[in-house]
């Protein structure tokens, strides 16, 4: 884009445009990724919305100062290539084996029809059940042998030619990051499975308790 920009006529004011309102985008969209979690914790742990949306801006600011940093060892090439886009395929095959199989198809079918105006046909139960997760295996099996592999032996880098040596500590501690996040988060789950229904109710508390206790501490 930043070449695009050059050869149009008043390609400076253009470009600033663009990607000021890119920029926008991404903290709107930052904000709408982390909100879930904010609820999640609050609703579960009881914790004021307050508390967990300083924390984990400051979690994602830490982690955002990382990725400048050591942009040049290949930091955020590996958070992109194996969140963004390896990471898509895996996730859409997760939703679509949970969705499906564990969900199971009927129950699957009859929640998208639930309130719907108009039927799908008949043929994308077939599709979804048979055709979409192999679809999906495949690629991911094709992708896996002829490019994550060599990114994860590191052959070569996830971003463009290979991997110098002192990389490697960075490319390690990326890797490392994105698991521990996922467990964080299962533990999490977990531990809300374990207490319950959560505060809503296992430590009497409500949601609508929760919004007047918070708004009763900003009173205050």
């Amino acid at each position: 884009m930043p070449v695009v920009f050059q050869q149009l006529p008043m390609g400076r004011l253009l470009g600033a445009l663009w990607f000021g309102l890119l920029f926008l985008a991404g903290i709107t969209s930052s904000v709408a990724m982390l909100t879930p979690v904010i609820a999640f914790v609050r609703e579960e742990f009881g914790f004021r919305r307050e508390a967990v949306a300083r924390s984990l801006g400051l979690v994602t600011f830490a982690y955002g100062l990382m990725h400048i940093a050591w942009l040049e060892y290949g930091f955020l090439d590996e958070w992109d290539y194996w969140a963004g886009t390896f990471g898509l395929v895996v996730m859409a095959i997760l939703e679509t084996i949970i969705f499906i199989w564990v969900f199971r198809p009927e129950n699957a079918w009859r929640s998208i029809h639930d309130g719907a105006d108009i039927r799908l046909p008949q043929v994308f139960k077939f599709i979804m059940q048979w055709v979409t997760p192999l679809y999906l295996l495949v690629i991911l099996g094709w992708w896996g042998i002829q490019n994550a592999l060599p990114f994860l032996t590191l052959e070569r880098s996830a971003g463009v030619g290979q991997v110098p040596e002192e990389a490697d500590p960075y490319i390690l501690m990326a890797r490392a990051i994105l698991p521990f996040f996922v467990v964080a988060l299962a533990v999490l789950v977990h531990v809300a499975g374990k207490r319950g229904t959560g505060v809503r109710e296992g430590n009497g508390f409500s949601l609508a308790e929760l919004e007047s206790q918070e708004s009763t501490g900003r009173a205050g």
